[in-house]
């Protein structure tokens, strides 16, 4: 290769080198100017449209020389093709649309007659307040003080409460107490219709226990208390009179000894300071007693 570049130098006169000399540098040049116009049109302008591609102008051919062989130039890489640039888009259509169809005018309704206004009632008389009553007077009546009883009232009260069933009356004597002797009361039951003899003993008998209780509790100056329960009886010659049927009596010494509420009445002819029975009456105790 060197050989024959060297032979191709002597051949050759000064003009030919010259021009040989010159045309290396102007096809540099044009492989510059090529290579800038591919450039150009790869990239887009700023309008959005390619750039015109720009034709180089034709090498100037020397006349037929022989040239001596050129080295071989790489070639330039593929210059990719361009995109393809979507086309713009049709404007929008600014038009106004065709109007619609306007619908007919409706049917307006005939307007309905309007009654006549009746006639406003009067005003009812309005009722006045009527007359707050007074609020009534609540008067509360207080008992009556309970009178303080004397005390043959008492006793006559603990004797009405305390006297036999069988007996429809009663009477009693009270004898106060003295400087020199107790007090002493003396009490006389009148049965004027028995049932039985037996039971009008035993309710003599257990009425004169409840009585003595009471009284002793009453007066503590009583001393000596007598219980009489008259009645009638008929003789053999069917003659009436009024006797003492059962007769008992207590003393306060006795009645300090008794617990009343455990006392037999058939322990009464035992404990009692008199016990009397009327003999015609007599079997009818011991039956009582039984």
């Amino acid at each position: 290769m060197l050989s024959k570049t060297r032979n191709f130098w002597r051949r050759r006169g000064c003009f030919s080198k010259g021009i040989i000399v010159l045309a290396i540098p102007c096809m540099s040049l044009v492989t510059l100017f090529l290579c800038a116009v591919m450039q150009a049109v790869v990239s887009p302008d700023e309008s959005g449209t390619m750039a015109a591609v720009a034709t180089a102008a034709p090498t100037r051919t020397v006349g037929a020389v022989n040239m001596p062989a050129l080295t071989n130039t790489p070639r330039s890489t593929d210059t990719p093709n361009p995109t393809d640039i979507p086309e713009p888009t049709s404007p929008v259509d600014l038009t106004e649309p065709d109007p619609t169809d306007t619908p007919g005018a409706t049917n307006t309704p005939e307007p309905t007659n309007t009654p006549n206004p009746t006639d406003t009632p009067e005003p009812t008389s309005t009722v006045g307040p009527t007359d707050t009553h007074a609020p009534t007077r609540v008067v509360t009546q207080t008992p009556a003080p309970t009178p303080t009883l004397t005390l043959e009232q008492a006793i006559e009260a603990i004797l009405d409460q305390t006297k036999p069933g069988s007996v429809e009356t009663f009477a009693h004597e009270y004898f106060p107490a003295t400087e020199t002797v107790a007090a002493e009361i003396w009490v006389e039951y009148s049965v004027t219709f028995i049932v039985s003899t037996k039971w009008t003993l035993i309710d003599c008998a257990r009425a004169s226990l409840k009585t003595a209780e009471a009284l002793y509790a009453l007066d503590p100056t009583l001393d000596r208390l007598t219980m009489i329960t008259k009645t009638t009886f008929v003789d053999s010659y069917g003659k009436e009179s009024e006797l003492s049927m059962i007769t008992i009596q207590f003393t306060r010494t006795i009645a300090e000894k008794v617990v009343w509420k455990n006392l037999q009445y058939c322990n009464l002819p035992i404990i009692a300071e008199s016990f009397r029975i009327h003999p015609a009456v007599q079997a009818d105790w011991v039956k009582a007693c039984k």
